[in-house]
């Protein structure tokens, strides 16, 4: 459940089944808020 691609493909799931996919949002949210502050770490620490 770690594979944010699960989380993307379960709430399309949902979707086209006619339902609300809070809980594959919910993942993808944390997941990208993981991603943006690695993302702002590395690049802090870049020296040009």
């Amino acid at each position: 459940m770690v594979n944010p691609l699960s989380h993307t493909i379960d709430s399309i799931r949902v979707l086209f089944a006619g339902g609300l996919p809070v809980e594959g949002m919910v993942g993808l949210a944390v997941a990208a808020g993981v991603m943006v502050g690695v993302g702002v770490v590395q690049f802090r620490r870049t020296e040009v």
